[in-house]
């Protein structure tokens, strides 16, 4: 089952688990700030500060979607801007998470197939992915989805005191 997740804007402040359909994008919220714990980030990662991430999908445009199982969220997969300037309009990044346990079960590529699907709707003409280098896994994931190595970027990013690349791969998608 897909959903797509968005966050009111007048939730309490004061308590981090909001109310109605707030709490279903504060769960995502949970899952997309635990993500960015395992994507390196190098600050500590609250539910309350990924807010403005969640708030600049919009499911007309740039969606969100999870995916659930018996209730849980086993993963998502976003779409992004690329650049905010306009003349890019036509691309989008693809960023994907599965929970560590439903990993292997061929769910980000349900996601992933999802939404290349969906992209000519949303007016996307280019998706972009944005991995690092040494993570074969997602690599693979997105040139089993027709993605092609668009550029390396060697030694941009400082992980666990060491210099790592990033790779990014990028398809057309049917208009």
């Amino acid at each position: 089952q897909k959903r797509t997740a968005a966050l009111d804007d007048d939730r309490n402040d004061d308590d981090d688990r909001g109310e109605g359909s707030d709490l279903e994008a504060f769960d995502l919220a949970e899952v997309v700030a635990e993500a960015a714990v395992r994507q390196h980030d190098l600050e500590p990662v609250s539910v309350v500060s990924r807010r403005p991430w969640l708030a600049r999908h919009d499911p007309a445009r740039r969606p969100c979607w999870v995916m659930e199982l018996d209730g849980e969220v086993a993963g998502w997969l976003s779409l992004e801007n690329y650049k905010e300037r306009a003349a890019y309009a036509i691309t989008a990044e693809v960023s994907v998470y599965i929970d560590a346990a439903q990993r292997r079960k061929g769910y980000a590529r349900t996601l992933l197939d999802h939404a290349i699907e969906q992209a000519p709707q949303l007016e996307i003409e280019r998706l972009l992915a944005v991995v690092f280098g040494h993570n074969s896994s997602s690599i693979a994931l997105f040139e089993a989805g027709g993605f092609e190595r668009w550029g390396l970027l060697p030694g941009v990013t400082r992980l666990d005191g060491r210099a790592a690349d990033i790779v990014i791969l990028g398809r057309a998608v049917a208009a």
